[in-house]
């Protein structure tokens, strides 16, 4: 998923098998444009603005979803922070610290070392967490239902983590948030980190899952599952990162036409489908995830 048109900056560009390494343009775009988001700073809105002329060979292709050789590119969801949709942070803003992204194995036995009494697992998220889930733990008491929003498990966790008192929560959400195109609109990246720290707090394992590929919204779902990827790895915990495992699956990536919205079309949101199979490859990556924490 990278920039094709020939330029000298473009033309020799070959997509390897690394993760997300096909779509790295991309994130560079979404990056200059995220820098300029959080800084305010002008020049990284020309850079992003620079690149995205790159990008796309007529100017009516800025507000369009349109397929290339190398996959797709993604100006929808990068103009909402170039055009004043979503305005700089203010200039008083304060940001959390951090700590790097290695060691999160070590981070996660130290957490591992408290869990005491708890026990069990809660998938916690939409209709992929209630199917991954086992049949008695599914359900609104158990953090997943179909339908469910990250706002809705963001404002439910601290009651789930106080009933069911579990070493491991699996984050499965995202696809109920699809149809909202951008997740700015809902403030998805921050909120989903927020869960991830509630969690860290109790002191239970949060672990991250990317959604699978999908037919008709792979453009939004693809920037949903970078900031997943991102917060997981910022925030040192397991991730079971769906997407990239059934990349190869079969499913085929559908767009039918370049849209100028910034929200899927209807038609394509009633026929978009998410490539099956990913319930059994959860289950395994979370028991490899635990053996790795657990092993003595």
């Amino acid at each position: 998923m990278g920039v094709t048109k020939p330029t000298t900056e473009s033309k020799g560009y070959v997509s390897t098998k690394q993760i997300y390494a096909g779509s790295m343009p991309n994130m560079v775009i979404l990056t200059m444009a995220k820098a300029y988001h959080y800084t305010g700073d002008e020049k990284y809105a020309e850079a992003a603005r620079k690149l995205l002329a790159k990008a796309c060979e007529h100017k009516e292709e800025l507000h369009s979803l349109k397929g290339v050789t190398q996959g797709i590119y993604y100006p929808p969801v990068v103009l909402p922070y170039l055009e004043g949709t979503i305005p700089p942070c203010p200039a008083n803003t304060t940001f959390s610290q951090v700590a790097p992204m290695s060691g999160w194995r070590d981070q996660c036995r130290q957490i591992a070392k408290g869990f005491a009494d708890r026990k069990g697992v809660l998938f916690v998220g939409d209709a992929m967490a209630a199917a991954c889930a086992p049949t008695d733990r599914r359900g609104r008491a158990f953090g997943n239902e179909a339908g469910w929003h990250l706002t809705d498990v963001l404002g439910t966790i601290d009651d789930l983590l106080a009933s069911h008192n579990p070493r491991y929560v699996v984050i499965l959400v995202g696809s109920s948030e699809l149809h909202m195109g951008h997740p700015e609109r809902s403030d998805f990246e921050a909120n989903y980190a927020r869960l991830i720290q509630k969690i860290v707090a109790h002191g239970s394992l949060p672990v991250a899952a990317t959604m699978p590929l999908c037919s008709h919204l792979e453009a939004w779902a693809w920037i949903y599952n970078t900031e997943m990827y991102q917060s997981s790895k910022m925030n040192r915990v397991p991730l079971i990162d769906l997407h990239e495992i059934m990349k190869d699956g079969g499913l085929q990536v559908v767009n039918l036409d370049p849209t100028e919205e910034k929200v899927p079309p209807a038609e394509w949101l009633e026929k978009n489908r998410f490539a099956g199979g990913f319930e059994p490859i959860v289950q395994q990556e979370l028991s490899r995830i635990i053996q790795q924490i657990e092993a003595r």
